[in-house]
């Protein structure tokens, strides 16, 4: 109910780890004005320790497939998702999305907020923050499986159909990649190297420098491309975990609460 006591249309949400330049609130607030939003969201510049330089570049990949700018941007397109680190909001435009208590129950709240913002017909745009918010990411394996499993959750939405089909897309775009590595391995040992296996050899490294221009904006050191094969197995693993449980109707812990999936 903090809003309520504010004294000025437009409310600042973000976190108390993020470290803020100097002119980043009055640089967002002239964005803000200038488009004439309804809210707006700045993805922000993550530094990266220990288990965290193995996960996020995969994370990532994840959700700029899932929320990219392009696609939350665009009024046409359903996809939604503000990032807590960071987000403006028009007043009486979350009066009117109900505030924080409609989306109480929601494992990810960034999305569900984010949804009730554009299924109301307002102007939201998400932008990069990277010059002007960074925050630091968790270190622990644990804490990236438990983030891992929050937003396949939220994606699949309780659909086992939905899991099932991520799980397979997973395994041939994140795993399958590397088993043609090692066929073609085999192939360059014995001459044999047919058209179907250049192909491949090529798509292969189109997903490698993908992957590696993803750590380079991370700013993580490009050794860590050979991680990619580890990183894509745990998000495997996080995928049939939440189909476990989704089956099993248990729930999901995030940040020392249960929810349901």
């Amino acid at each position: 109910n903090g809003f309520k006591a504010s004294t000025n249309n437009i409310l600042l949400f973000t976190d108390a780890d993020i470290v803020y330049r100097k002119e980043t609130i009055s640089s967002a607030l002239k964005y803000f004005k200038k488009n004439n939003l309804e809210a707006l969201t700045l993805i922000p510049k993550i530094n990266t320790k220990k288990w965290s330089k193995i996960i996020l570049p995969t994370l990532k990949l994840i959700m700029m497939t899932l929320y990219s700018p392009n696609q939350v941007n665009n009024k046409l397109n359903k996809k939604a998702y503000v990032y807590g680190s960071f987000f403006l909001i028009n007043k009486q435009a979350y009066i009117k999305i109900g505030t924080h208590k409609a989306v109480k129950n929601e494992i990810v709240e960034d999305k569900a907020i984010g949804e009730l913002i554009k299924s109301n017909q307002m102007n939201l745009k998400m932008v990069s923050g990277n010059n002007l918010i960074n925050t630091n990411w968790k270190e622990g394996l644990q804490e990236n499986q438990e983030t891992l499993e929050r937003i396949i959750s939220s994606a699949i939405k309780n659909n086992i159909l939905n899991g099932f089909g991520f799980t397979i897309l997973a395994f041939f775009t994140m795993i399958f990649p590397y088993l043609i590595i090692l066929n073609t391995l085999n192939s360059v040992l014995s001459n044999n190297i047919n058209l179907d296996i250049l192909i491949l050899i090529i798509l292969t490294s189109l997903m490698l420098a993908t992957f590696g221009y993803e750590i380079k904006k991370l700013n993580i050191n490009l050794i860590f491309i050979l991680t990619q094969p580890i990183s894509s197995l745990l998000f495997i693993i996080a995928l049939i975990s939440v189909i476990k449980k989704t089956i099993r109707k248990e729930e999901i812990t995030w940040k020392n609460r249960s929810y349901k999936i």
